[in-house]
């Protein structure tokens, strides 16, 4: 594959997962919306504590050979019906282990409600097991086009059971079988558009490969989910469910904005990346238009969810989920480090996943010292906690792209600089248009306009690198 080639096809797949991620994440957010107005925070808040023990779960199922299998030069059929055999084995295992453990919790929480609730719901965890291996055999063909169709019909699917069952007086069970329809809907889909990938052998000496680098992956991404985890069990444990459903909800804007953009950068450009390293040219390169690209989308959403938070989590959610409202633009202003982000892959496509985990053992040492300590002070505590080490983790992050891929300082800044002026002039704007309009329905619509026009007034006012790299590759080719 030549450099035009690539090029022509990582634009091509960006716009495919670009176009997957806002449909499905839009859908479900809409889907939410509908359901938040039904439910009340406590319902939410308890399914939060629960989803909080399977996401642990989920990473010793993947153990980290799903993101091998994207990095892998070129994976054998033995190799994947390995990760296969791995992936359903560990799935079956720890479903019973948190079939047993469910009492137990129960009681830690004193409440009874959770046995079945938890019961119920990890049925997902066999789901997950048959279905990450061909996800991310999709993923390293960069097929996007299959991955759309089953994401979007799974999550048609799981809001139309959803709305239907909250309608209908099922409560937080509505939540539950929503989740269950999803899983069994993407299993479906997988089953009719790339068949299945065999379980009927298991090579070790495949495995360990597989294990000694995903090893290092499984252990980051426990860390991370521990960490997460950790937020709601304490949140949940030292206040109530609805404190903790009130916290999720302020999260949720700010993470939905991210995995539509990070997270669509990151799936393309990790499996073009990982060939990038065979070829004779620069990885740095790619590298510096995602950093450069993240920040232009990211910055703005963030900076302006901040200002129009107020009205935004009224006129969507009501009066009722007015205390979210703080959450959200903590959270906002957190997410912003994430661009760095980016880095990450850029260390696991050279192979350095290793330092990845070292940086995690770090940052994450401070984060969980930062939660036990600052968690007696309050919610609002907590955050300002992971603000801080956040801002840590960006910085180590940039310091090792500029050691590893030649990505100095200086020009990560020089990237991102021209976009952060654009940024506090749009900013401006929408602060401005807030204080002076009353009506909240009148501010939200009039913020939101004139952020998105200042914006682009701004951009090519200053001629911003970014925009005009957007306009001519995406834009002027559509």
């Amino acid at each position: 594959m030549n450099r035009d080639e690539l090029k022509s096809k990582t634009l091509s797949n960006l716009t495919w997962r670009l176009f997957e991620n806002i449909s499905t994440q839009f859908i479900g957010f809409a889907i939410q919306v509908v359901l938040a107005r039904r439910l009340s925070p406590s319902d939410f808040g308890t399914i939060v504590l629960i989803s909080s023990f399977l996401s642990l779960i989920q990473i010793f199922i993947q153990v980290g050979l799903n993101t091998w299998i994207i990095q892998s030069k070129n994976p054998s059929l033995d190799d994947y019906k390995t990760a296969q055999s791995t992936s359903v084995i560990s799935a079956i295992i720890f479903y019973f282990i948190i079939f047993l453990l469910a009492p137990w919790i129960g009681y830690i929480y004193n409440n009874s409600s959770l046995i079945l609730l938890i019961r119920v719901q990890s049925i997902t965890i066999l789901f997950m097991g048959f279905i990450s291996v061909p996800i991310s055999k999709i993923q390293r063909d960069l097929e996007f086009l299959k991955l759309f169709k089953i994401r979007l019909i799974s999550t048609i699917f799981q809001g139309l059971t959803g709305i239907y069952l909250a309608f209908s007086g099922f409560g937080i069970w509505s939540l539950i079988y929503s989740s269950l329809i999803y899983q069994l809907s993407s299993f479906l889909m997988i089953t009719i558009f790339i068949g299945w990938i065999p379980i009927n052998s298991f090579n070790i000496v495949s495995f360990k490969t597989q294990f000694k680098f995903g090893s290092h992956i499984l252990v980051a991404s426990l860390l991370d989910n521990l960490l997460v985890s950790l937020q709601s069990l304490i949140i949940y444990g030292k206040y109530n469910s609805a404190e903790l459903g009130f916290y999720n909800r302020g999260l949720a804007l700010p993470t939905l904005i991210m995995s539509n953009t990070e997270g669509t950068l990151s799936s393309v450009l990790f499996p073009i990346m990982s060939r990038l390293h065979h070829f004779e040219y620069k990885l740095k390169d790619y590298v510096r238009i995602a950093f450069s690209i993240s920040s232009y989308i990211i910055f703005p959403m963030m900076i302006g969810l901040i200002l129009i938070s107020k009205s935004l989590i009224i006129f969507l959610f009501t009066d009722k989920w007015i205390g979210s409202i703080q959450y959200m633009q903590i959270y906002s202003l957190i997410t912003i480090t994430w661009i760095t982000s980016i880095f990450v892959n850029s260390l696991n496509a050279i192979g350095r996943s290793d330092l990845n985990l070292k940086i995690n053992l770090v940052i994450k040492f401070i984060a969980i010292t930062c939660l036990l300590v600052l968690s007696r002070f309050g919610i609002i505590s907590i955050m300002l906690g992971m603000l801080f080490y956040s801002i840590i983790n960006a910085m180590l992050l940039s310091y090792f792209a500029d050691k590893l891929l030649e990505y100095s300082l200086k020009e990560q800044l020089s990237d991102i600089i021209p976009t952060i002026l654009v940024t506090f002039l749009m900013g401006l704007s929408v602060y401005l248009v807030g204080v002076l309009v009353i009506n909240i329905y009148l501010k939200l619509i009039l913020q939101i306009l004139f952020g998105v026009i200042s914006y682009l007034i701004f951009s090519i006012l200053f001629k911003n690198k970014s925009f005009l790299f957007i306009y001519k590759n995406l834009i002027q080719k559509t």
